[in-house]
């Protein structure tokens, strides 16, 4: 297959987005690591909030930031195959090309068309 570093590519994209999915879960999760044994006494509720729904808003951001790096992944593996589709078939329409013309330069008689007709002029069968 060609283009291996395009491939490579889609997969260092993969592990781009997983990475920012890690991280920003890591990040959602670092106001609970830094406050361990530690009782939460924010001022306003709101604070409260945001601390225990940290590491739940990290994770979908993190999603989100990843989810561009996924797609743009499976954009490019698409049309890598596709690719890879139109180079197979050209390849096989030029060996079954060759085919034919080797026939042909060959003198082998070529099959006859099994619809041809003219020859039932000289039997004696009604036409309609």
């Amino acid at each position: 297959m060609s283009h291996r570093s395009l491939r490579s590519y889609t997969t260092f994209l993969i592990l781009l987005g997983w990475l920012h999915v890690v991280v920003f879960a890591l990040l959602g999760l670092a106001p609970w690591l830094i406050l361990t044994g530690r009782p939460v006494a924010p001022e306003t509720q709101w604070e409260q909030w945001l601390i225990y729904a940290g590491p739940a808003i990290g994770l979908l951001v993190g999603g989100l930031a990843g989810l561009g790096y996924f797609v743009l992944s499976g954009v490019i593996r698409v049309f890598l195959d596709q690719r890879d589709l139109l180079e197979d078939l050209a390849q096989t329409q030029h060996r079954l090309l060759q085919l034919v013309e080797s026939r042909q330069a060959g003198g082998h008689s070529t099959a006859q068309d099994p619809f041809d007709l003219t020859g039932l002029e000289d039997m004696d069968e009604p036409h309609l």
